[in-house]
């Protein structure tokens, strides 16, 4: 690893190098600057003097390139002994000489594709043991990035502290083959990188630093140990060694999409997250914004086929017990992790959903690129089975999806929007009329809101809706006679357009009804806006 650097404090002011005291790690970034810990920067007894650069050994100073360190710039909101903002920099004495020895790593810029393996490197210990020395030779080890859950229940108990996936993330090492111990970033490592290897050609690094060696509740054994995720601060560390760079690149910025949108009063998260997800349609690169919206802006009556990448947060969701009918029902996307359905096609009696399949127009399409197993079923915690009320749920996928112009989340409605929700569009691939055949490429039709109080009058005497229409439910029928959400759709989505440019705000989810097809017949939709702040805590915790 040609970027790696160690880092060496001295009570001394002697700069020869049999006095320094190497007590953690860092990475090259430019020919001035190592990116490291700030706790190794402000916590230690002597004086943040040097880096070794350049050599597998840290004993051997002649075999490297040893430089002085002239300042230190832990994060400014960093306060030992507390673990947040753990980010800092050193900027050395002269620039460094690149060579095939020594280079940058890569930081983990927009855009740039790496591995999803991890490797952390540095040259301290490899398991806790109290009695055993600090490597003096750069070792590596394999280690498995932890999804958010499992950061937040492994640090549950410290006190004084809450866990941040935004500027934190954790992973945990290998377990060595019969034994119980796992070989981990410990001891002796603080400050050096968790790096994934890049997907690019034509780079002249090969590895992009995603972490930075924080702390651990111990190593060792099954608890992951936490690092400062780089790509939080990538505007701190920019405005710190480019600062003429972000000057550029703000003045060639893209403009904005839109102008500013009022925020909503309530559904916070999800606004910012729709905005978010937008610059998967309008990606800048450069000073140039590409446009990927692939909207229809008719709204015809009556159904028809869906254009490709028209409604791109559309999933499938299936299981393995029958091959020929995999496909039960549908969802929608809202994250690179959760897709929104109906509690009806998540779980039944003898039915689990197992997987879903998204970025498609055409269902017998069955690309596994495109197919994530799901890892958790989480269905409101008020729906009971077979019930019509609090029909919604969310399915976990067991890794992220890949997001593109092709796979954007959907928008959820916050119930002040700003759009008319009297005439939505349902998508799917069920039937579009009572009793008719399902369809492999997916479906658009158009339905027009039942007013309230005559939904509530229309499904009075109905022995499925045993409590009558709940306030968390509407109603839609078919503009067109024949043009409807049947069986089949279970989970799909009714949406408008957004305020914000060529996305779809879901407005409801198919739940169930009576007949369908007909004119001036409802069905009943849970209306999504009820449920905001249980999704956005699911979800957006």
């Amino acid at each position: 690893m040609h970027n790696g650097a160690v880092i060496g404090s001295s009570s001394k002011k002697s700069d020869e190098s049999k006095e320094i005291v190497w007590i953690g790690g860092g990475s090259l970034i430019s020919r001035k600057y190592i990116l490291t810990a700030a706790h190794i920067l402000v916590n230690q007894r002597g004086k943040v003097r040097f880096a070794l650069l350049g050599t597998l050994d840290k004993t051997d100073v002649n075999q490297g390139e040893l430089f002085t360190i002239v300042r230190l710039i832990p994060h400014e909101g960093y306060a030992y002994p507390r673990h947040y903002y753990d980010i800092g920099l050193v900027e050395l004495n002269r620039p460094v000489a690149l060579s095939e020895f020594i280079r940058p790593i890569c930081l983990p810029a927009p855009g740039i594709e790496h591995d999803k393996k991890k490797i952390v490197a540095g040259w301290g210990l490899t398991w806790n043991n109290a009695s055993a020395a600090s490597s003096n030779v750069l070792l590596k080890v394999y280690v498995d990035e932890k999804q958010l859950q499992d950061c937040k229940d492994a640090f549950s108990e410290q006190k004084n502290f809450k866990w941040n996936h935004t500027s934190m993330m954790c992973a945990i090492g290998k377990q060595v083959r019969g034994s119980e111990v796992y070989k981990d970033s410990c001891q002796g490592d603080s400050g050096g990188p968790l790096v994934s290897t890049m997907n690019m050609k034509g780079m002249y690094c090969n590895y992009v630093i995603n972490g930075i060696v924080s702390w651990s509740q111990g190593c060792g054994f099954y608890t992951p140990a936490a690092y400062t995720r780089v790509e939080a601060y990538l505007r701190w560390i920019v405005e710190r060694v480019w600062p003429r760079d972000l000057a550029a690149l703000e003045k060639n910025a893209c403009e904005p999409i839109q102008k500013q949108l009022p925020t909503p009063k309530k559904g916070q998260k999800a606004w910012n997250k729709c905005l978010e997800y937008q610059q998967l349609v309008y990606p800048c690169t450069g000073s140039t914004r590409k446009d990927f919206c692939r909207h229809n802006d008719s709204m015809e009556v009556g159904s028809s086929d869906a254009a490709q990448d028209e409604f791109p947060h559309m999933a499938l969701v299936g299981n393995s017990d029958d091959y020929e009918n995999t496909f039960k029902c549908a969802g929608s996307i809202i994250s690179d992790r959760f897709i929104l359905t109906s509690a009806q096609c998540a779980r039944q009696k003898d039915y689990e959903a197992e997987f879903v399949l998204v970025g498609t127009l055409d269902k017998t399409d069955r690309d596994n690129d495109k197919m994530y197993t799901i890892k958790s079923v989480i269905l409101h915690p008020d729906y009971r089975p077979q019930s019509p009320y609090n029909n919604i749920a969310l399915l976990k996928t067991s890794k992220p999806i890949k997001l593109g112009p092709s796979v954007v989340p959907a928008c959820l409605d916050t119930g002040n929007h700003g759009t008319s929700t009297t005439e939505v569009l349902g998508t799917g691939w069920g039937a579009t009329t009572m009793g008719g055949p399902l369809f492999n490429t997916l479906q658009k039709v158009k339905l027009t809101k039942f007013k309230d109080m005559d939904c509530i009058d229309h499904f009075q005497t109905s022995n499925r809706l045993s409590n009558g229409v709940a306030r968390t439910q509407s109603c839609y029928h078919p503009t067109e006679q024949n043009k409807d959400m049947c069986q089949g759709n279970s989970g799909s989505p009714i949406q408008v357009k957004s305020t914000i440019k060529c996305m779809y705000t879901v407005v409801g989810l198919v739940s169930g009804g009576g007949r369908c097809g007909v004119v001036g017949i409802p069905s009943i939709y849970t209306r999504v806006n009820k449920y905001l702040p249980w999704i956005e805590s699911v979800v957006w915790p």
